[in-house]
């Protein structure tokens, strides 16, 4: 199926409710060191900003305490320059500074250990050093996001030195102009904007409705690393990679445009999987949270339709589809109708492979579990009474009837169903019979009392109308070997009332009359 498309992605960033989408216990890291400086961003400690920074690539600890000893000791020269009197002086100073001994090329993708390495460097990275710079001088700041770029603005209660640190036009990964063209056509044709509102610019429109100016701190721009990250991904057609990065992007700056690309990203992930590893069956459970953008139960209902006609039907691999729906569920909202969806589906298709292989007990407990989900599915009841009447074939009427009788207290919906009062009133008339045959004479009364109530109380239901004249059969037999002939009579007559010209009360009633 095609989860992506530009009209969803135009709803989305107008506006939404905003729900748990990423948890912090899903996230994939390449190694423990990046998973402790990212805990640290997650939970609001910025003691170790500079290490932090390294989070979206693999780094060795020793080289990063050595880049880190050399930034100090640059910050330190730097830190007894002269400071004079005019704050745009004093930041011009450090800008030529911080550019000579750390910033000497820009390019659009690099990352923070490239300023260390070769002095690399673009406006993410550049807005980190002067950010961690000032923070250490004291020179209060805010760092500014738009469209495509971010840039730090030093003293921003008074003189407002703005600080261009790199070229700001190519800072971010950007879309495509066709991409922009599209958005804005969209735009147009959804009467969002007027043909007035086209002479500004595919570019002036695109940065005003897909974008939203904001300031933001050095944790979140350490997620602007991450988002740069994804973007290479992404482009690379990795979109494995670039979900894993733009997740713990939103986490750490849970920007609209971040929400945006881990949606696409994970939607070419579902859209072209085969489902054969267990990421495809994550990404499928995650977009499913996704519900600011329309994504329907329908939808992922049938996407793990394939999941089930690959791994169960096709392969016969249960392991596999157990895990997929394990998988799936812990991901999907809880107490959700989707869940209920899912899980219908997974236990009736493994309740019904086992039944048709007359794997009947084995089918049992997936049947009951389907009509737990729905049980207003006359899919998964009549299953459920197949698997019931076929794995108690076997057993004793007695066993079988308690089997059936803690049925009626767990599904007493059940009732409501004519096969199932088949079961339940034959074998009333079976347990009657066999205790009249081992004059069990106190249990027998008692089973033909439960009987005759039964079907009093639900009349529809059928039976069997042999089994009911074998049984009463016995009733009349009982008292014509004690000489009760009237009682015998009139029990021939409840008899025939069930059970209608048959050949066993007749002999009895022949014996009677003689």
């Amino acid at each position: 199926m095609r989860l992506i498309s530009l009209s969803l992605l135009l709803l989305a960033s107008i506006g939404y409710a905003q729900d748990s989408l990423i948890y912090y216990h899903e996230l994939q890291f390449e190694s423990d060191l990046e998973e402790s400086y990212f805990n640290e961003l997650y939970n609001g400690n910025t003691e170790n900003l500079f290490e932090a920074f390294y989070a979206p690539y693999e780094g060795d600890l020793t080289l990063i305490h050595n880049e880190k000893h050399s930034y100090q000791y640059q910050v330190g020269g730097i830190h007894l320059i002269k400071r004079p009197k005019n704050q745009n002086k004093y930041v011009k100073k450090l800008y030529d500074e911080l550019h000579e001994r750390l910033l000497r090329k820009y390019e659009d993708l690099v990352f923070f250990d490239r300023i260390f390495e070769d002095g690399v460097y673009n406006c993410v990275t550049a807005c980190a050093i002067y950010g961690l710079t000032f923070e250490q001088l004291g020179i209060p700041y805010t760092i500014k996001e738009t469209p495509t770029h971010v840039y730090l603005v030093a003293f921003p209660g008074d003189d407002q030195v703005i600080i261009e640190t790199t070229d700001p036009v190519n800072g971010f990964q950007s879309f495509s102009p066709v991409f922009k063209q599209q958005y804005v056509s969209l735009l147009e044709q959804q009467k969002i904007i007027d043909r007035a509102e086209l002479s500004q610019g595919v570019s002036a429109i695109f940065n005003k409705y897909y974008y939203s100016s904001s300031e933001v701190n050095l944790v979140q721009l350490a997620g602007l690393q991450y988002y740069n990250k994804a973007v290479e991904s992404f482009n690379a057609k990795k979109y494995d990679l670039a979900v894993t990065n733009f997740e713990k992007a939103f986490l750490l700056y849970n920007s609209d445009q971040t929400r945006q690309m881990l949606f696409a990203s994970l939607s070419m992930v579902v859209s072209g999987s085969s489902y054969t590893n267990d990421f495809d069956v994550e990404s499928l459970g995650k977009i499913s949270r996704f519900n600011m953008y329309d994504i329907t139960n329908a939808e992922v209902v049938g996407e793990f339709g394939r999941i089930t006609q690959k791994q169960l039907l096709s392969n016969n691999d249960t392991a596999t589809y157990s895990r997929s729906y394990q998988i799936l569920m812990e991901r999907i909202p809880e107490d959700s109708m989707l869940q209920r969806d899912i899980s219908f589906l997974y236990y009736y298709e493994r309740a019904r492979i086992l039944y048709n292989r007359a794997m009947f007990d084995e089918a049992l407990p997936f049947a009951l579990k389907a009509y737990e989900s729905k049980p207003e599915s006359i899919d998964s009841e009549s299953l459920l009474l197949s698997c019931y009447t076929d794995s108690y074939r076997d057993d004793e009427a007695a066993q079988a009837l308690v089997r059936l009788e803690k049925f009626m207290v767990d599904f007493p919906a059940l009732k409501r169903n004519n096969r199932f009062g088949a079961i339940w009133s034959n074998l009333y008339l079976v347990n009657m019979y066999d205790n009249y045959l081992s004059k069990n004479y106190q249990k027998a009364f008692e089973f033909k009392k439960s009987f005759e109530e039964l079907i009093s109380q639900y009349s529809n239901y059928p039976y069997d109308r042999r089994i009911a004249g074998s049984a009463y059969s016995q009733v009349v037999a009982y008292y014509f070997r004690r000489g009760q002939k009237q009682s015998a009579r009139n029990a021939l007559d409840q008899g025939f009332k069930y059970a209608p010209g048959n050949g066993e009360l007749k002999t009895r009633q022949y014996m009677l009359n003689r």
